[in-house]
């Protein structure tokens, strides 16, 4: 099925004018190796079924994560994306009752800067402080954070973030920092 993902997904992409990360990639596959496992079947497999019989599918694929300890949040993401799979194969399944998700609003369960610096501190390992920080600023999950890759996350930067405002005044060379 791997194959078949990264071909669906970047044909989609290229049609957008767009490229498709490995990190994209791994977790469409995730989702879809858990789906497969569970149906004991390819997914292809289950592009000749009739809708209903797919989101049947599907709720019994959420009871089976729910037996397995996932995470709501996790059993909604894996749900979505194979929505938009069937999706890329002119299959619209409609809307699929998604599980609540409880965020939590107690301050204490959020590190507050303190704490942060106290692991920071912990360790002299570059790679992890850098960790340690990207997820204390990002808001990724630990999930995201493991996924991503160097060159993603450095092509991110490169785009998405103006740091020469940010190190103005200070003698930075970005360019050296983000090409190591």
């Amino acid at each position: 099925d791997y194959e078949y993902i990264t071909k669906k997904l970047n044909r989609k992409a290229r049609r957008k004018g767009k490229t498709i990360t490995q990190s994209t990639i791994r977790t469409y596959v995730t989702a879809v190796n858990s789906y497969v496992k569970f149906l004991d079947k390819s997914f292809s497999s289950t592009l000749e079924w009739e809708v209903d019989e797919i989101k049947d599918t599907i709720e019994d694929f959420k009871d089976y994560l729910i037996d397995e300890d996932k995470a709501n949040s996790t059993i909604n993401k894996r749900v979505d994306l194979l929505k938009a799979l069937y999706k890329l194969n002119k299959i619209d399944l409609g809307s699929i009752e998604k599980l609540v998700v409880h965020e939590s609003n107690d301050p204490d369960r959020l590190p507050n800067k303190n704490e942060i610096r106290q692991v920071l501190n912990t360790t002299n390992n570059k790679q992890l402080r850098a960790i340690i920080l990207f997820m204390a600023t990002s808001g990724c999950a630990i999930n995201e954070v493991t996924n991503i890759t160097v060159g993603e996350f450095k092509k991110s930067v490169k785009s998405n973030f103006k740091l020469a405002d940010y190190l103005a005044g200070f003698e930075v060379d970005l360019e050296a920092i983000l090409d190591n």
